[in-house]
């Protein structure tokens, strides 16, 4: 099993305006709690579907799943991704719910996220309390961002993997970290969707070494064919993953491997890169049309 971190955060802001457009109030960005079953549902895609208000100002705890005193939710406006930038290399997605004249009036004291697959107001994946709450007029209009980021591992983890009763090391190493995709656009670097490995595309085998941070291993091996699926989903913030390539797929002498991460849609794109080498000796590991190739991966994430 060979293992990667990453790092997460969510903030909001809520913006109470009048009829005009004008501000009546703005919170500015403020911490949001991310709750045990937000480090389950980030396995998916679309776990932050419609956000939920409420009117209960309890402090909200980690094993908080529902609001309390629901009022009303709307779906998400995705308004774009930040290009990651080093040192860090971390990115953010922030989207837009906008409440409507008429629509949750009264005085709002929380707010969370849940996955479309969930009924209105149950298996939360994020809580945070209104500060200060907001009374709402129905003639008024509230805008909630929610902000979510993504901090990679830029440090190599090293380790020791065992392929048919062989062992190598490995190290694990960021890969195009610096990728975004197409400016102004939602559709390529996505800090809302899931956090796992990739079906297939950009996920390939190479016969040369590995590259910095903001590259990726070069001489590709021909890989026609891989898979990946879940051996473990929604575990609390973490993920495991069988890869497999087929008895026809990168044959040759593998020194790597490059992973791309979920919720990027540039095949090339950010991810992770392994580099094999055999303890006794550093060669590479041979692979031929008698042998699939199997590895499992697990990625996990933790609240900053």
């Amino acid at each position: 099993m060979i293992t990667v971190h990453q790092k997460i955060k969510g903030e909001y802001r809520a913006i109470l305006l009048t009829a005009d457009e004008r501000v009546i109030s703005d919170s500015g960005w403020q911490p949001n709690l991310i709750t045990n079953q937000g480090l389950i549902n980030m396995f998916e895609a679309d776990w932050a579907f419609r956000l939920n208000v409420g009117t209960n100002g309890t402090v909200p705890q980690y094993t908080n799943t529902s609001l309390g005193g629901y009022l009303a939710y709307e779906q998400i406006n995705h308004l774009g991704t930040t290009a990651p930038v080093a040192p860090n290399y971390e990115f953010s997605t922030t989207v837009k719910v906008r409440y409507a004249a008429g629509v949750a009036t009264g005085t709002l004291a929380e707010c969370g996220f849940n996955k479309p697959s969930s009924p209105t107001n149950t298996k939360l994946s994020t809580r945070a309390l209104l500060s200060p709450p907001i009374t709402k007029a129905a003639n008024q209009t509230l805008d909630i961002y929610y902000r979510f980021t993504r901090w990679p591992d830029i440090v190599d983890r090293i380790g020791v993997v065992n392929i048919d009763g062989v062992d190598y090391n490995y190290i694990v190493r960021g890969a195009n970290l610096a990728e975004y995709g197409q400016p102004g656009t939602f559709s390529f670097l996505n800090a809302f969707g899931g956090m796992g490995v990739a079906n297939s595309s950009g996920n390939t085998l190479h016969s040369g070494e590995i590259g910095t941070i903001e590259s990726a291993p070069n001489s590709p091996l021909p890989s026609p064919w891989m898979s990946s699926h879940a051996l473990t989903a929604n575990g609390s913030g973490y993920a495991e993953f069988l890869l497999k390539w087929d008895l026809d797929s990168a044959n040759g002498n593998i020194r790597s491997i490059a992973l791309r991460e979920a919720g990027n849609g540039v095949s090339s794109g950010r991810g992770w890169q392994i580099r094999l080498g055999k303890v006794s000796d550093d060669t590479r590991l041979v692979k031929d049309n008698t042998k699939e190739l199997h590895l499992e991966f697990r990625t996990t994430w933790a609240r900053i």
